[in-house]
């Protein structure tokens, strides 16, 4: 039971409460702003959110954890 509602709330404030969030995914393009931003800014996530429309902090440091992990 717990599992639904918390599901009910993650798809809630996805789709309604935040309608401009992207859930495409991922381009090149946003990779090498997002490498060149960390270069530039550091870990700071909610900074470089502002550069990339759309793009939540923490969808951001979610996407930079893996990447690093493969070079």
């Amino acid at each position: 039971y717990t599992f639904y509602i918390n599901l009910y709330c993650h798809t809630r404030s996805r789709i309604t409460v935040r309608p401009g969030i992207l859930l495409d995914p991922w381009t090149y393009d946003e990779d090498k702003l997002m490498a060149w931003l960390y270069i530039f800014l550091g870990p700071a996530w909610s900074r470089i959110s502002r550069c990339l429309v759309g793009r939540p902090d923490n969808a951001i440091k979610n996407r930079w954890n893996p990447l690093l992990r493969c070079k």
